[in-house]
């Protein structure tokens, strides 16, 4: 090995370091490298050649390279008794030399004290930062740090977490990228995956992790980068219950349908339990309700949502959308009420968030329109102008602010003669009633008069129930217990005898000596003796409601009178024959 000596180049050494003499003159380029020695002549670990330097190695690769039997190690210490605080310990700058400013540095590796250094070698905390220059600047800027609590903060000096990353840029994030080495990625490539693990004893396993897969195919990197079909796969260990990471728990497709319990969801959300009950809880903070929106746009988004919340009395109410999808709240506005399952009484409301009974439907709309239908998918005909065919009853307001309850039912005219409404009670035989149970029937009508507070029996002139043919009344059933029946008569007609002794009622106001004037009179006779009831509808057809308990009245008072007259006549005949006798006798 060829030496130096006399000639000065460095004073980090006690003495000075000379270099012994050597053949190859170093700006010669000679290939030998020269051991650098101390003034004693001692041997050290430098060594030169004509543009490396060499650290424990006499042939060194790169242009410092240190080298040991066991680690090679370099070291960047700083000179100073009392370390504070941000300081800088030591630097490695990345630059070129040439114009100013000379040498030019681009980048650097900064080691800063994190907090005052203690005596002793203790306290001795330090972060490791890393800067760069913007392309255009030559500005060196922070882009990553170490703090020596061992978290790193990408694109921010002060990470509150074991990694964060930051992007300054407006409108943007930080970005966090793992990428596949594939050159032609296929169905069910890995793309990346983030890996959950923890350590028993020396031993680490996996918890969690989360992956991104191929979908199918992709297409020509660079030419179709929208066609890259991904799905996110999410998976979590069982508890001591066998490898659960061989199937995801939870599954993100390339068409953005999310799959629970299932690698292949074919809905929006698709819940399957792998065990046990499918369940879904929504669950509100204390004192507040648990929401869950709906939300349909068909262009406008306007009143396109319902809500379902359950309220914090356990309440369950369903509302419909006022205002739209764009609405400062983000969710829009919610109007009245249309549903309430009541928890305290098991009662249903449609329309009534307070019901009191099992079923109460209060109807929201300020029209008069059917508020309950039952509608049959094979049944359809034209007695009926709804715009659904196939409805075959309906409960309905009857009309006005007053109220009122209509009941239709609907049959076509196919099949065999039948009814369009059946109404049928069946009572068990132990339940049958009597006459002696008065008010009590097997099917029970019940009218009353109310105003407030319980109701109370009609007016002794009022009717009870009314039968109707079309627009007409037919039959009408009284507070006195009298039926009334309808004839459709012309103003001033006359009945013969025969219509006056069946439809007549209720005679015994009349003297018996009028019986044989009464045996031939009109309607308004009749109105006038208490028989009838006179009317006029719409279309000026006059009707007569004939009162039966009369007409039975009648009838008895025409059956005694002809008894009567009959017992006369027999009286007479016998008279007669008595006197045809004597007479005969006599002759």
């Amino acid at each position: 090995m060829a030496s130096l000596s006399g000639a000065t180049i460095a004073t980090t050494f006690k003495s000075l370091l000379k270099l012994a003499g050597n053949t190859d003159d170093l700006a010669a380029g000679g290939s030998t490298a020269i051991q650098v020695m101390t003034g004693d002549g001692e041997n050290t670990p430098i060594y030169l050649n004509t543009d490396r330097v060499g650290i424990g190695t006499a042939t060194p690769q790169y242009d410092l390279q240190v080298s040991n039997t066991t680690t090679g190690q370099l070291a960047l210490t700083r000179v100073d008794d009392a370390m504070n605080a941000d300081v800088d310990i030591g630097e490695i700058y990345f630059g070129a030399s040439g114009t100013s400013p000379d040498p030019r540095a681009v980048a650097k590796i900064t080691a800063t004290t994190a907090e005052a250094w203690g005596s002793g070698g203790s306290d001795n905390g330090a972060d490791l930062e890393f800067y760069t220059c913007d392309a255009g600047t030559n500005t060196l800027d922070l882009r990553m740090i170490i703090q020596d609590n061992g978290k790193v903060g990408i694109g921010t000096a002060s990470p509150g977490y074991n990694l964060v990353v930051e992007d300054t840029t407006a409108n943007s994030g930080g970005t966090l990228a793992l990428t596949c080495s594939e050159t032609t990625v296929v169905d069910t490539n890995v793309i990346g995956r983030l890996m959950f693990r923890g350590r028993d004893t020396d031993t680490y396993t996996t918890g969690a992790k989360i992956t991104a897969i191929a979908d199918e195919t992709w297409g020509v990197l660079g030419s179709d980068d929208d066609d890259a079909p991904t799905q996110l796969r999410f998976f979590t260990q069982s508890n001591g219950n066998g490898d659960a990471l061989s199937s995801p728990r939870m599954t993100i497709d390339s068409d953005g349908k999310v799959g629970i319990g299932t690698a292949d969801p074919s809905s929006t959300v698709e819940i399957e339990a792998t065990a046990g009950n499918a369940d879904l809880t929504v669950v509100g903070t204390d004192g507040s309700q648990a929401r869950f929106n709906l939300w349909a746009d068909d262009g406008d988004d306007a009143t396109d949502g319902w809500q379902f919340h359950a309220s914090t009395n356990g309440d369950l109410y369903i509302n419909k959308s006022t205002g739209n999808l764009a609405s400062s709240s983000g969710l829009g506005t919610f109007g009245d009420t249309i549903m309430t399952l009541d928890a305290n009484g098991n009662n249903v409301g449609i329309g009534e968030t307070s019901p009191d009974a099992l079923l109460q439907i209060a109807q929201i709309a300020t029209d008069d329109d059917p508020i309950l239908k039952f509608v049959s998918a094979d049944v359809s005909h034209g007695m009926t102008d709804l715009t659904e065919a196939d409805v075959y009853g309906e409960f309905q307001k009857a009309g006005g602010d007053s109220g009122g309850l209509l009941i239709n039912g609907y049959r076509d005219t196919a099949g065999s003669a039948t009814s369009a409404m059946v109404l049928t009670a069946y009572l068990g035989e132990a339940g049958i009633t009597t006459k002696s149970a008065v008010g009590y029937g097997i099917t029970r009508v019940r009218s009353y008069i109310k105003s407030s507070g319980s109701g109370t029996n009609p007016g002794a002139d009022q009717n009870l129930l009314s039968i109707e043919s079309a627009s007409n009344v037919r039959f009408i059933f009284d507070q006195e217990g009298e039926m009334h029946s309808d004839e459709v008569i012309g103003v001033g007609n006359d009945w013969d005898e025969w219509s006056d002794l069946q439809m007549a009622s209720d005679l015994s106001r009349l003297p018996k000596a009028k019986f044989n004037e009464m045996m031939k009179y009109s309607a308004k006779d009749f109105e006038k003796a208490g028989l009838l009831t006179l009317s006029v509808d719409e279309e000026g057809n006059q009707h007569a409601f004939i009162r039966h308990k009369a007409m039975l009245m009648f009838a008895m008072c025409c059956f005694g009178e002809t008894y009567n007259r009959i017992s006369a006549l027999e009286e007479h005949n016998k008279l007669l024959e008595e006197k045809l006798l004597n007479n005969k006798l006599l002759n």
